[in-house]
């Protein structure tokens, strides 16, 4: 009932208007990719944490097991090599000076003895710094 000027029947005084209220039929699906991509950087994120925790677990246990050698060796050097070693060298000595041993033995013996002390010290040095790198892989002091 619109007459050519935009009025209604003629009157000035009354206008038109309208109202658009937009539907988000499209929404869900926007919504549900969204979700689906989070779901898949949570799982991305989980999955990258067990992979660091798996591998601090493999270089612990891997210290572990190089500590546990090297207190294992230093254990036989301090208790039982070197002693030894030392005996012999006292034997060689004996024998030198009662004249039925030669300088040669006595030098060979006393090599040894040094070889294995010089053994230990690496051995030392070694347990020392595995303790060290396993400390810096758990982040605490492991000997005070």
């Amino acid at each position: 009932l619109r007459d050519g000027d935009g009025t209604r029947n003629r009157r000035s005084d009354m206008r038109a208007a309208a109202v658009t209220i937009p539907i988000p039929i499209q929404k869900k699906n926007k919504q549900g990719a969204e979700v689906a991509a989070m779901r898949a950087t949570a799982s991305s994120i989980l999955s990258d944490q067990r992979a660091t925790q798996n591998q601090v677990r493999a270089e612990v246990a891997r210290l572990y097991s190089d500590i546990t050698h090297q207190r294992t060796l230093l254990a036989l050097l301090v208790r039982s090599v070197i002693p030894q070693g030392r005996a012999s060298v006292a034997s060689a000595m004996a024998n030198y000076q009662a004249g039925r041993g030669d300088l040669t033995s006595l030098l060979a013996a006393q090599t040894t003895v040094f070889d294995l002390e010089l053994g230990y010290q690496r051995a030392l040095s070694d347990f020392a710094q595995k303790l060290a790198e396993l400390a810096a892989v758990v982040g605490k002091e492991l000997v005070s």
